[in-house]
């Protein structure tokens, strides 16, 4: 033999020694069937609660070798898992599922949104329903909100391969304040519920509202609410004059009420605020000793909304 073909027989043996086998068989946990790929061979597709053919895999002994196993399915995501195999080993590799089914319902009758985890936002219109599968892992994070509902954010026991059903419930309402005086602005917005003892703060902020405009508030439901407002004529050394409403009934969620002014306020007398230091805030109502105070009340939640016409409302809509 010719000596420079030594080192290669050599090397042959040295490879024939060094090489062994180790079999794989995969098992399909999941409800509907799965095709499966192991260490990039052919796909085989295995039906559920069944066991693949026996992978013979060719490996080297000695070590740790990773074998890839990929599979996809109704319930499973982007499936790539690593077998670490040995020489003479034989591992049976369970597929189970990733996915669970969920229904998100939108039990508003205007537009809300949710995102589920890391997902792109869903969107819906009113009384819609969106369902599609989801990678989860027993502890999923939903956030919502809608026209008609305040933000929430809940963690979610969902597990895969069950299916769930999450709904949109509302649980707020819109106050418009629509602004009918012929010649007078609303400089000044007081919104607090009807058992509290004192206005709060105002909740126009920096915005006017002038003849023929309206704002909107989103607000917490099943509240009465009452309503003061600070309104005078648009020279800036002009008084303000204080109107009132008082209502006596709550409102509901899913629902715009519309107040208009001035149509159902009483005037009451001139306002101390000031059109160019602010608002006198957390003013005392009338009958306030009869009335619980604010520090006692669980926070009610208002937001400010949007400025509108005063001649818009909701989809459904209902004057004061």
């Amino acid at each position: 033999m010719r000596s420079y073909l030594i080192p290669v027989f050599i090397a042959f043996l040295l490879l024939i020694g060094c090489s062994g086998e180790g079999y794989i068989e995969v098992n399909n946990n999941t409800p509907t069937a799965i095709m499966v790929s192991v260490n990039n061979a052919a796909d085989e597709v295995i039906s559920p609660g069944d066991t693949s053919d026996t992978y013979t895999i060719s490996l080297m002994k000695g070590v740790v070798n990773n074998i890839s196993v990929e599979a996809s399915g109704e319930w499973l995501g982007n499936y790539l898992e690593t077998v670490s195999l040995t020489d003479g080993q034989t591992i049976v590799h369970r597929v189970n599922p990733q996915l669970a089914d969920i229904t998100v319902m939108n039990l508003s009758v205007d537009s809300a949104a949710c995102v589920i985890e890391n997902y792109d936002a869903l969107f819906f219109a009113g009384d819609d329903s969106i369902n599609a599968k989801y990678a989860v892992d027993g502890n999923v994070l939903v956030e919502s909100s809608g026209r008609y509902m305040f933000f929430e954010s809940e963690t979610m026991s969902w597990l895969p391969s069950f299916a769930y059903r999450y709904e949109l419930i509302p649980d707020a309402c819109e106050i418009q304040l629509n602004n009918l005086h012929p010649n007078r602005a609303i400089y000044y917005v007081f919104i607090s519920p009807s058992d509290a003892d004192s206005w709060g703060e105002d909740k126009l902020g920096d915005d006017i509202l002038n003849p023929q405009e309206g704002y909107v508030w989103k607000a917490e439901d099943e509240t009465i609410w009452d309503i003061r407002v600070e309104a005078g004529d648009t020279h800036p050394d002009s008084a303000l004059y204080v109107y009132e409403f008082y209502d006596e009934t709550a409102n509901l969620a899913d629902i715009t009420y519309i107040y208009e002014f001035p149509t159902i306020f009483t005037p009451v007398a001139e306002s101390a605020s000031s059109k160019i230091t602010g608002p006198v805030n957390n003013m005392m109502k009338p009958g306030s000793l009869n009335k619980v105070s604010d520090h006692v009340l669980q926070p009610t939640r208002i937001e400010k909304i949007r400025k509108v016409d005063a001649g818009k409302a909701g989809l459904k809509a209902l004057r004061k």
